[in-house]
Parts: C-alpha cells; sequence; structure tokens
C-alpha cells in the first residue's frame, strides 16, 4: 500500500528548519535499519500473540506504511515550525501536526 503523496527526502526536510543540515546517512530498504524496524514489528506482534508469525509481504507493507506516515508527520511539523518563524523543529510542531492533521 503505497501513499499518493510524493515522498520528500529527509535532508530536504531538515533544510526548512535547519540553516546547515549535518549530512544524512541515506537508507535503503535492504539497510541495517530497515532489517531493525522489521525486528521491531516482529517483537511487537510477538507481545501480541506469541504463536503468531509474519511473512516478509506484511512486514514490507508496514514498513513502507510506516514510513510513509512519517514522512508525512515531519512534513506537516516543518510547514508548522516554518509558520511560526522557527528554523528549529520542536515537540509542540510535531504535537500540533499529530492534534490537527493525523487525528
Amino acid at each position: 500500500m503505497k501513499s499518493s503523496s510524493r515522498r520528500i527526502p529527509l535532508r530536504q526536510l531538515c533544510l526548512c528548519v535547519l540553516p546547515e543540515p549535518a549530512p544524512i546517512r541515506v537508507r535503503t530498504r535492504r539497510s541495517a535499519e530497515a532489517n531493525m524496524d522489521k525486528i521491531s514489528l516482529e517483537q511487537m506482534l510477538k507481545q501480541m500473540d506469541s504463536s503468531a508469525r509474519m511473512e516478509n509481504d506484511v512486514r514490507d507493507v508496514l514498513t513502507d506504511y510506516v514510513d510513509d506516515y512519517l514522512n508525512q508527520l515531519l512534513k506537516k511539523s516543518c510547514e508548522l515550525a516554518m509558520h511560526r518563524g522557527s528554523k528549529k523543529l520542536q515537540i509542540k510542531d510535531v504535537e500540533n501536526a499529530l492534534e490537527h492533521y493525523f487525528k
């Protein structure tokens, strides 16, 4: 399940709140972080039902969904920070985005 909105690279999102963003390592689908996400999904599933198993396709879809959700949340949070005239993303920006756009 892919989101219809265009995915914005994290480096571009950082440009909206940081004057000069630190170098960001690009994650690939097969990176260690992606594997950690999949392991976390497995751990969450085991907490709900210790005998449950998850197919690789399900893990991939859930990982993509979470990535898309976080991308949209960061984009909206950055927009809110810029709207209030800040160059720094604060927790209140994320909270406002969650409250008003991600109910």
